[in-house]
């Protein structure tokens, strides 16, 4: 009964979907380069990307990018671009905010 229980739980954890993740992308960016926030952004986007993430692209310049990433299931891999205002903090930015309302092409 034990065992039929565990494997229950595990199954159920097995289950549950996944975080989705936040990425920043920055032009010129130096720092740790791991997206993890506007000081450790990407220098470009990352050769795969993840599914269910989000990408922030910082204004700048980018080396081209072939968007053939594997399609896999419902997920979607966004993109969105930064754009500035006067009330977000940003780490070597100066002020930023991340619009999502943004789908425009910039």
């Amino acid at each position: 009964m034990m065992k039929a229980l565990l494997v229950f739980f595990l199954m159920s954890l097995a289950a549950l979907p996944a975080q989705a993740a936040t990425h920043y992308v920055r032009a010129g960016a130096t720092d740790a380069q791991n997206g993890s926030d506007w000081t450790s952004a990407y220098s470009a986007l990352p050769r795969t990307l993840v599914r269910g993430d989000t990408y922030y692209i910082a204004s700048g310049s980018y080396p081209s990018y072939a968007f053939n990433d594997a399609q896999s299931g419902t997920l979607t891999i966004t993109v969105k671009k930064a754009t500035p205002c006067s009330f977000c903090a940003g780490a070597g930015l100066g002020r930023i905010l991340l619009n999502a309302a943004d789908d425009q092409t910039p």
